[in-house]
């Protein structure tokens, strides 16, 4: 699942939030690391798609700018239904990106988000992909930054333990990428 298809499926949503992830492009829904392969469509599928397809184009109001209606009569006549329909069924666990306006309250969620994928980014790591391994240490380390209260003192240093652990697994993806400007 790549992250290109997520970050625009997600765009507005805030953490917490579940969602429907329709795909039709063969090349994003494809994922080689967790063997992932869309499926085509059957003939009863397809039609389904153009059925729906078709009814969303007719509730179209036609526009009082005929450049619009241009484009838009472009749009139908040049349509054609996806060879592959993935749907993924996802919930926003976490997000880092932006200004976030809160304090949050649980911080041992947070712990165990960032060493979820502190985890899964040392699976992708030992497959050979670096850069996907780096983008995953640098979310965990990045959900750590969210401003949180650590209301013990073995919360703060399970946290400093992981973000040291983050900071090093980090700078082993950068050696690797031979990018030894970010190793120190």
């Amino acid at each position: 699942l790549h992250a290109e298809v997520l970050d625009r499926a997600v765009i507005g949503a805030s953490p917490g939030s579940v969602l429907d992830v329709v795909c039709t492009d063969e090349q994003q829904a494809r994922d080689a690391v967790l063997d992932i392969e869309p499926p085509a469509l059957s003939d009863t599928a397809m039609a389904k798609v153009c059925e729906r397809q078709m009814e969303a184009f007719a509730e179209h109001q036609p526009s009082m700018v005929e450049e619009h209606n241009s484009a838009f009569a472009h749009e139908v006549a040049t349509w054609r239904p996806p060879r592959t329909l993935t749907r993924w069924h996802v919930r926003l666990e976490s997000a880092t990106e932006g200004v976030i306006p809160v304090h949050l309250t649980w911080p041992q969620e947070r712990l165990d988000w960032s060493a979820r994928q502190k985890q899964f980014a040392a699976v992708l790591l030992q497959k050979g992909h670096v850069a996907r391994a780096r983008r995953r240490y640098k979310k965990a380390l990045l959900d750590l930054e969210i401003p949180t209260e650590w209301s013990t003192e073995a919360l703060v240093i399970a946290r400093n333990q992981l973000r040291l652990a983050l900071h090093l697994n980090l700078a082993l993806c950068a050696l690797k990428e031979e990018d030894y400007e970010q190793v120190l």
